[in-house]
Parts: C-alpha cells; sequence; structure tokens
C-alpha cells in the first residue's frame, strides 16, 4: 500500500492537471483563475515538502510584499530570493495567489480534490 501511494504521489500533480482540464465545471473558469489554481496546487506540494506538512498555503498571508507565516529559513529563501529563479518563481506565484484571494475574497482551491484509485495496473478516479 505504501509503494502505490508513492507511485499517485509521484504522479499527483499529473493526475491533478488531467482532472483539470477535463473538468466540466473548469471550462468556465478564464486564464487567469486556470493559472491561479495550478500555482496554488504547485505552492501546496511545494510547501508540504519544504515544511514537512506543517505550513499550508493557507496558513501563509502577505502584508506589505512581505510573505509571513514561514519558519526563518523558508521565509529568508522566499521573501529575499536574490537571483534564484526557483524561489523568485515560488514568491511570485504565492503574492500571485494571495492578491487573487484579496480581490475575489476566496481561493480556488477549496473546491477541488480528487481521489484515485489503483486496481491491478489501472488507475481509476474514484471521487472528485
Amino acid at each position: 500500500k505504501e509503494k502505490v501511494e508513492d507511485i499517485l504521489n509521484g504522479f499527483s500533480g499529473e493526475l491533478m492537471d488531467t482532472y483539470i482540464s477535463i473538468n466540466a465545471g473548469m471550462q468556465g473558469m478564464n486564464k487567469q483563475e486556470q493559472y491561479i489554481l495550478k500555482a496554488a496546487m504547485g505552492i501546496e506540494a511545494f510547501l508540504q515538502k519544504a515544511t514537512g506538512g506543517k505550513v499550508a498555503l493557507s496558513d501563509i498571508t502577505v502584508e506589505n510584499g512581505r510573505i509571513k507565516g514561514l519558519d526563518a529559513p523558508l521565509d529568508k529563501l522566499l521573501n529575499d530570493p536574490g537571483q534564484n529563479q526557483t524561489y523568485l518563481d515560488y514568491r511570485a506565484d504565492i503574492l500571485a495567489i494571495k492578491n487573487y484571494e484579496r480581490m475575489q475574497g476566496n481561493g480556488l482551491l477549496g473546491g477541488f480534490s480528487a481521489r484515485y484509485a489503483v486496481d491491478g495496473q489501472t488507475i481509476r478516479t474514484v471521487s472528485v
């Protein structure tokens, strides 16, 4: 079971991209909303890995252009990334997501989740 979970976790981003692209409710989203949703999923995965699951996107705030709610090492990497393109991208995504939430009054991730089952060599969606 643990091996299957590891494999699914490795493909979770691709599975979610597929789910998003075919979900009928998603078809009404504009490009900005699709970008924000995909960015939020990427940031959630990054935060899960970087903080050992201690910090989620919902725990983070932005005040005066500074990302708040992170421990010191990650705080420095995201608020003062220098020329590190990876952390510049993470920072830009977080700022865009939080700006969207501030302007729209909500996040996009709340309504989206999917569960998958593995039967032999077949992966199928069991609930969305």
